[in-house]
């Protein structure tokens, strides 16, 4: 079953669904976003926009709900980049909240963050040992279901 779920992953047929609350207004109901990654100078993970440099990674989004300081978006991963939805909503602008790691120097620092990176894998799709097709999901934890409460 490792073997083949592992094969799984490899061919890119695991659907990963995640759900993510990011910083700002975005722009489209939708979109995919469709950078390179490749390590930075600094040591972490950067989206090369317009650069051939990399790792081909896509990652797809619909927005859930609009606050007024930030957007829950339902994020599907297309291929298995490290920190990959972190450093795309970066590239766009929108950094996720409460992430330390990937923000926007010039960007005006949360007043109050979250309590961790609001980030949750909210789905996971694969095919079992007898080829049939199995989804499980999980609901977005209390901590941050109380922060999307306080959230405007």
């Amino acid at each position: 079953m490792f073997i083949f779920l592992k094969s799984q992953f490899a061919d890119r047929k695991v659907k990963k669904e995640y759900l993510a609350l990011v910083r700002g207004k975005m722009e489209k109901d939708s979109g995919t976003i469709n950078f390179s990654i490749a390590r930075s100078s600094a040591g972490t993970m950067a989206a090369r926009p317009l650069s051939q440099e990399g790792k081909n990674a896509l990652t797809e989004y619909h927005v859930v709900k609009y606050f007024i300081n930030y957007t829950l978006v339902r994020v599907t991963i297309k291929t298995g980049r490290t920190h990959q939805i972190r450093v795309h909503f970066k590239a766009l602008g929108h950094p996720l909240a409460g992430d330390k790691l990937y923000t926007i120097r010039k960007q005006k620092k949360e007043t109050a963050p979250p309590p961790r990176l609001f980030l949750h894998s909210h789905l996971l799709g694969f095919y079992d040992s007898d080829n049939q097709w199995q989804e499980f999901s999980s609901d977005l934890p209390t901590d941050l279901k109380n922060y999307l409460n306080t959230t405007k």
